[in-house]
């Protein structure tokens, strides 16, 4: 999809003719021509940008059920004892999946299992996509 934009941008450019912008100085008229591509390439370039807020990484997984009502009262449940760890419901067919935490390394991710272990005796570890802090 990104691919076949990119080329239908650059195909369009050559429909695009340059921007002149005169700026008035002291010592006199400063003429730049910028062409229109570029304002669409960098405007295409931040969008990008902003989609891409994922790498890979860790979460642990605490249960995958074909009941949604189970794992979203689990969710509740995990939510209650930990607030500040985010929880995610994903569905794949034919179940539902919780899984929490954004973990960079497996390490960080398995501090965090032993210490949820009592709570969720079947947690692992598993890879996964995982949002980028938002600051």
């Amino acid at each position: 999809m990104k691919a076949v934009l990119l080329i239908a941008l650059i195909f369009s450019s050559f429909t695009l003719k340059a921007q002149n912008i005169s700026l008035m100085f002291p010592n006199g008229n400063v003429t730049i021509t910028e062409d229109t591509l570029i304002k669409v390439l960098l405007d295409y370039s931040d969008t990008i940008a902003v989609h891409k807020q994922s790498i890979q990484g860790y979460r642990i997984q605490l249960a995958s059920n074909n009941n949604r009502k189970s794992v979203l009262d689990m969710k509740a449940q995990f939510s209650n004892l930990y607030p500040d760890t985010k929880a995610y419901i994903e569905y794949q067919q034919p179940s539902f999946k919780l899984r929490v935490g954004d973990f960079e390394s497996r390490i960080s991710a398995y501090a965090f299992q032993r210490e949820i272990l009592n709570a969720f005796p079947n947690a692992f570890i598993v890879q996964d996509n995982i949002s980028l802090d938002e600051e």
